[in-house]
C-alpha cells in the first residue's frame, strides 16, 4: 500500500524520515527501508519467494544489477569473469515456479 501511495503522489517518504527525526518508530522505519529496497514488483515477488524459502535476501544494489537490459551484457559478461553466478528469472518463473527458483538460488549458493 505505501508502494501504491507513493506512486499516487500520496506518501512523501522523507516527509515521514523527517519527522522519525522527532518520534522514532522502529516498525515505521522498517516499512520505509522495505519501501525503498526494490524498484519493481518482480523484485518485490523474489524477495518474498527468498523469505518464504528461507534465502538470505540480496541487498537492493546486486538485485538491481542483475535486471540489466539484454543489451547491456558486458557488465554480466565482467561479473561472470570475475567469479559470480549470475541467474536470470523472469516473473513468470518467480510467481509460478518459485519452488524451481528457491532450487536454483540455493544450489548456487552451495546450500
Amino acid at each position: 500500500m505505501l508502494r501504491e501511495a507513493q506512486f499516487r503522489g500520496l506518501f512523501d517518504p522523507a516527509a515521514v524520515r523527517d519527522a522519525l527525526t522527532r518520534r522514532r518508530s522502529r516498525v515505521v522505519r522498517e516499512l520505509l527501508d522495505d519501501l525503498n529496497a526494490t524498484q519493481s514488483m518482480l523484485e518485490d515477488a523474489f524477495l518474498r519467494l527468498c523469505r518464504s524459502h528461507g534465502i538470505p535476501a540480496p541487498t537492493a544494489r546486486r538485485l538491481r544489477a542483475a535486471r540489466a537490459a539484454p543489451h547491456r551484457r558486458a557488465p554480466s559478461n565482467a561479473a561472470q569473469l570475475a567469479g559470480w553466478t549470475i541467474l536470470r528469472s523472469t516473473w513468470a518463473d518467480v510467481t509460478r515456479r518459485p519452488a524451481h527458483v528457491a532450487a536454483q538460488v540455493l544450489r548456487a549458493l552451495g546450500a
